[in-house]
């Protein structure tokens, strides 16, 4: 007998939920919860792909906007705010639910994406990353 084939001598507790509902439902990608766990995973996705490609692609941005000396304040802009907007985004999102901080928080979060994107220079870049860090802030909390 291998350690994966259901045993008849072990008792098994009922489970906590009821189990008809939850066969109902299909679980998180079930029909019910199907775009709303998938719209969850693509904004986590898209988010983490950001800071992976910035922190790839900053060495780069930082040369052409002549701003070496700023090469830290563009890390430390997008984490500062992003804690601030943390706290802000639990306090709404339990006074008021979690869609006003996660609809300000993409909208946030694409605005500082916009930003950095069209940035002339490097103050311009690192104003843009703090934007953005206001959106992650809001929206990681949201979720």
């Amino acid at each position: 007998m291998s350690a994966l084939e259901p045993r008849d001598d072990v008792d098994v507790p009922p489970l906590a939920v009821d189990a008809p509902a939850a066969a109902e439902s299909g679980g998180v990608l079930g029909r019910s919860y199907r775009a709303l766990s998938i719209g969850i995973v693509s904004v986590v996705f898209l988010i983490a792909f950001e800071a992976t490609a910035v922190g790839t692609a900053m060495p780069v941005a930082a040369r052409e906007l002549h701003g070496i000396p700023l090469y830290a304040f563009a890390f430390s802009a997008y984490f500062t705010t992003s804690l601030f907007a943390m706290v802000l985004s639990g306090q709404w999102a339990d006074r008021r639910g979690p869609l006003g901080p996660l609809a300000a928080g993409i909208s946030a979060f694409a605005a500082g994406l916009l930003l950095c994107g069209t940035a002339g220079s490097m103050w311009i870049f690192v104003a843009g990353r703090a934007v953005q860090g206001l959106g992650g802030g809001l929206v990681i909390v949201a979720l």
